[in-house]
């Protein structure tokens, strides 16, 4: 179940719709609540990922930075796969995923996979490709 509350100006949460109405209708007194509170992606991580793009792009001949956004999806594995059939065959597809559906933390681990991947394909510590791409 998923329930919206909202924070109030003195710090107490306050229901906000009404699943949330109902845990706390249902609720006895003094009984504990808990929630699952995501970790949301900061934009420091998203300028961060895009620097890793740049500095690929720029050190790989004849990518472009959008191109190096969907070749680490598929290379560490965050993409779906299609089967589609076709005359008679079928045809397997791969699709990068949104990281949109990332919290922070689900985000650090794609950034961590995906350093690795870079490094490797550049032939370059993973530690220096970190300090080039805070530098970017």
């Amino acid at each position: 179940m998923t329930c919206r509350f909202t924070k109030h100006p003195e710090g107490f949460l306050v229901p906000a719709d009404d699943e949330a109405i109902k845990v706390c209708g249902k609720a006895r007194a003094g009984e504990t609540i808990y929630l699952n509170y995501p970790s949301q992606r900061s934009m420091r991580q998203n300028r961060y990922f895009h620097a890793l793009c740049q500095l690929a792009a720029d050190n790989m001949d004849g990518t472009t930075p959008s191109e190096m956004k969907d070749a680490i999806k598929l290379a560490v594995g965050h993409s779906r796969t299609t089967h589609i059939p076709f005359g008679g065959q079928v045809f397997e597809r791969k699709t990068p995923l949104s990281l949109t559906e990332l919290d922070a933390d689900g985000f650090n681990d794609f950034m961590d996979r995906a350093l690795d991947y870079i490094s490797n394909e550049l032939g370059v510590d993973t530690s220096i490709l970190r300090q080039e791409v805070e530098a970017a």
